[in-house]
């Protein structure tokens, strides 16, 4: 008998604890109905439930637990009322939770949870995340691992969504994913016992939720420590968190003190400097592959069935290419025996011919020629023999050059399908600009307009991973000494904010990544005589040298434009690096600049590194 799964354990015993406490308060409500408006514990028991489901990959009980949260989120706000058919099917949900919980996954199908979460009226608007991991995996990701994957996914998500909540933060619609994510975070940290994180993210719930309500009005120093709070979580979620608990409980609680006096109106505690981010080795990296299931031609799939995910390792992915690219070189080799059998039936071609020329050279001349009857007859035997084997071969090329042509066209599209599980959207790598582009802007003293296109655009992740330092070189480039000063903007008649932009797209089967900013542009002409005194060329050769061939001076090691050197650049260091990675990859970097409207960096990079080249 098998060992029960720790990691099941778990999500077991919460499903049960919450499910237990919201059936106690059903019975309330369904008393008085007027106490509705306190179903935030409810909420809160739902989420517990919808966050342990994820860890674990139940999907039938994340899907009936984010319908639960939502009906209860709703009756909350006032936008819905749990009238007696509301409270039948809670019920019905959560003897449906427990169920699975008791039996397993396969206790309640897919089908079923989401014909019960359509009773609630309140379905999710999007398809819960994916689970970190199934039950036990052979790589040996542990809990653990799986919270800090589920931790760095979400804080991503508060990262950029407390960025966009900045420009705008009286939209409660721009505050309700970020309360999910803080949430979300709450309950895995609660599965694993991690108790920093279960105090850091309950207070950044509880400022979100009340800058919601409108109880709070969220201002950029509000900003500053909800991004303090985030930026703690992330390093906890990288680091060894039983160490790093211990050293840094100072840092998260004066950040939980700030989170609570921000919502009491008191005096808020200083806070304590980030500590250093740690790095602590994790194993094999869990990679979100998209499964689409083929849909019937009759009945197309949902979206939220076409968008369901699993994670597997990288490690696994890179074995999986490498099977498929195997399997793709097999397949291919089929082509070339075919032609070899067609080879092999021309020489029976000319086989019979040499026999039919043997056979008339045996006939008998004439009515009175003695032939020799016994060679006549082998000849014929020996003839009928080649004519069966002829036809034989035929049958059998016609049938393995029909398979040739099928098994070549399934491996290529495996070997297509396993590429595309190893594509990414560009988005993902581009979390952290945002939140990189308005720090610097501010210690700069600059007013930055950032925007990022082409989310969508697939990249191979190795592609991406390779990206980030890149793309941060540049965009610090560009705030440093690109972008002027609002004073120096106004005097040029340009808007005091400056636009910065990264755009990302598939052109002529390789990846275009754009940097632009609209700043002061390069000055070729001091450009050319920094060349010169750098001793780089001769004064005469340089004054014969077009813009392209100058620009490339730019991308030496060591070589800087900049008037002076600040922490974020002016050492020459950077841009050289950018051309280093685009060359190992098989790309190449151009800049394009026009004096006083801006530098444009463009990248031109592989879409992916995963292609075979075979040569027959």
């Amino acid at each position: 008998m098998t060992d029960p799964d720790p990691m099941f354990e778990l999500f077991r015993s919460e499903a049960l604890t919450h499910t237990a406490a919201i059936d106690a308060a059903l019975a309330t409500l369904a008393a008085d109905p007027t106490r509705a408006a306190s179903c935030e514990p409810l909420e809160s028991a739902a989420a517990q439930i919808l966050g342990a489901a994820r860890i674990v990959g139940v999907g039938a009980a994340a899907t009936l637990a984010r319908a639960a949260e939502e009906l209860f989120a709703a009756a909350r706000r006032g936008t819905r009322t749990l009238d007696p058919a509301a409270l039948a099917a809670l019920s019905e949900v959560t003897r449906a939770i427990r169920a699975l919980a008791e039996s397993g996954d396969g206790a309640v199908t897919p089908a079923e949870a989401e014909a019960l979460a359509a009773r609630l009226g309140a379905a999710p608007a999007e398809p819960p995340p994916p689970p970190p991991a199934a039950a036990p995996q052979s790589q040996g990701t542990s809990l653990l691992e799986m919270f800090r994957e589920e931790v760095k996914t979400l804080c991503g998500v508060l990262g950029e969504g407390l960025i966009d909540l900045e420009q705008d933060a009286t939209d409660p619609r721009r505050i309700e994913p970020l309360m999910r994510a803080a949430h979300s975070i709450k309950g895995a940290a609660r599965i694993v016992g991690v108790d920093p994180a279960v105090d850091l993210s309950h207070a950044l719930e509880e400022l979100l939720v009340a800058a919601q309500r409108g109880q709070v009005v969220v201002v950029p120093a509000d900003i500053d420590l909800l991004l303090h709070a985030v930026d703690l979580l992330t390093q906890l979620a990288a680091a060894d968190l039983a160490a790093w608990g211990t050293a840094n409980k100072p840092a998260v609680s004066a950040a939980v003190a700030a989170l609570e006096a921000r919502l009491t109106g008191t005096p808020a505690p200083a806070l304590v400097p980030l500590p250093p981010s740690p790095v602590l080795p994790i194993a094999p990296v869990a990679v979100a592959v998209a499964v689409a299931p083929e849909a019937a031609p009759t009945a197309p799939a949902e979206p939220e069935v076409l968008d369901r995910v699993v994670r597997i390792s990288a490690l696994s992915l890179t074995r999986l290419l490498s099977l498929a690219g195997e399997s793709l070189v097999e397949a291919r080799w089929l082509q070339p025996f075919a032609r070899s059998l067609q080879r092999l039936k021309k020489f029976q071609d000319h086989l019979a011919d040499a026999l039919d020329d043997l056979h008339r050279e045996l006939a008998p001349a004439g009515r009175d020629a003695t032939p020799n009857d016994r060679v006549a007859g082998a000849s014929d035997d020996a003839r009928r023999r080649l004519g069966d084997c002829r036809r034989l071969l035929g049958e059998r090329i016609d049938e393995f050059e029909r398979h040739a042509g099928r098994s070549d066209d399934l491996n290529s599209r495996l070997y297509r399908e396993v590429i595309a599980s190893r594509m990414r959207p560009f988005g993902d790598g581009t979390h952290g600009l945002a939140r990189m582009v308005r720090d610097v802007a501010r210690q700069l003293g600059k007013k930055v307009h950032f925007e990022v296109s082409g989310h969508d655009t697939d990249v191979d992740r190795d592609i991406l991973d390779k990206l980030e330092a890149p793309l941060g070189h540049m965009l610090r480039n560009a705030l440093d000494h690109g972008l002027e000063s609002p004073d120096e903007r106004r005097k040029a008649g340009k808007p005091e904010a400056g636009t910065l932009r990264v755009e990302a797209r598939h052109q002529a089967g390789m990846l275009n990544v754009r940097v632009t900013d609209d700043g002061r542009g390069i000055d070729l002409d001091r450009l050319r005589r920094k060349v010169v005194e750098r001793k780089l060329t001769s004064a005469d050769l340089a004054g014969r040298l077009s813009d392209g061939e100058l620009l490339d001076f730019v991308f030496l090691p060591g070589f800087s434009t900049a008037e002076t050197v600040t922490d974020i650049s002016g050492r020459g260091v950077g841009l050289d690096a950018v051309q280093a990675m685009a060359q190992a990859v098989g790309g190449l970097i151009r800049v394009h600049t026009r004096l006083g409207a801006g530098v444009t960096f463009e990248l031109q990079l592989p879409i992916t590194l995963s292609v075979m080249r075979v040569c027959w």
